[in-house]
Parts: C-alpha cells; sequence; structure tokens
C-alpha cells in the first residue's frame, strides 16, 4: 500500500475515490491508503527511488517553514540540486521546488481555512517577508487572495 503524499497534484496520487470538496479546495485529495496492483519483485532501483520521494517527503514536512531553497534539501540528500530536480521530475511530474512551493500553500490554505488567524500572522508564520507578498503569491497559485479562498473555505466548512 502507498500513502497519499500531501502537496503533490491529485494527478500524481494513486487511484481512488474523487476527491471531498475541501480536499479539493486544497488543491489534493484526502489521505487515503489505496492498493497498488501486485507487481514482479521491486528492483534497487525502485526501492531507491521510493526512499528519495519518502527521504525528500519527510524533510519537506519538517522544514517547509524555515528552508525553501533547494540547495538546503539536495545538500540533506547528498546529491545536487539538478539531480534531486530530475529525479523527482521523474518520479512525481514536477520539480521539488514545485513540491515544497505546494506544501506551503497547503499550509497556508489549512491555516486560513481552519483559523481566525489574521492573515499578516499566517504569513510571517510561513516566513514571508511580508504580508503582501504572501498575499501576491498566493494569489499567483491560488487564482483568488487570501480573503477570498477564507470565505469561501468558512462557507463550505
Amino acid at each position: 500500500m502507498k500513502a497519499a503524499h500531501q502537496g503533490v497534484p491529485v494527478a500524481n496520487l494513486p487511484s481512488g475515490d474523487a476527491p471531498s470538496p475541501l480536499a479539493t479546495i486544497f488543491g489534493g485529495r484526502q489521505a487515503t491508503a489505496q492498493a497498488e496492483p501486485a507487481r514482479a519483485q521491486p528492483s534497487k532501483k525502485d526501492d531507491l527511488d521510493s526512499w528519495l520521494i519518502d527521504k525528500l517527503f519527510n524533510l519537506i514536512e519538517n522544514n517547509f517553514r524555515s528552508h525553501r531553497v533547494l540547495n538546503f534539501y539536495a545538500a540533506k540528500l547528498t546529491m545536487s540540486s539538478d539531480c534531486l530536480n530530475k529525479h523527482v521530475k521523474r518520479l512525481t511530474g514536477v520539480t521539488a521546488g514545485q513540491l515544497i512551493r505546494q506544501r506551503v500553500l497547503t499550509e497556508a490554505k489549512r491555516q486560513l481555512a481552519f483559523s481566525n488567524q489574521p492573515i499578516s500572522e499566517i504569513a510571517y508564520d510561513l516566513a514571508y517577508a511580508d504580508p503582501s507578498h504572501f498575499v501576491r503569491c498566493f494569489r499567483r497559485d491560488t487564482g483568488v487572495t487570501p480573503r477570498t479562498f477564507r470565505e469561501k473555505a468558512g462557507r463550505l466548512i
């Protein structure tokens, strides 16, 4: 079984039930385990690929608030950032940098939907230099402002 990793685009998650309305807002499926089709003995390359992705997801989960630069993650995995991006793109369809940004965006959405914390505090909590930069990045990535997102999410909850 393979657990769905948070922040991976829906197209790259194991197939399963359609995403819930909240999962759609947050840009992914709810974390559910789905059985994969049986396959022959995994090769060492499969094991290495699986290890790399699992390790990267764990690193991102534990460090996304303080480290957004790809070189940090590449160094932790003892490879160059180009090599890391090549492997991650091949395995997930997106770059490692996109995975990091997606995790930050998912956390921003979570905080906007489930807390009454001011948008400026969320911006500082996610290590944005100032709230206006957070608003610009959020709008660029989602098409709506944080305030609009919060209002829409509030109606669904």
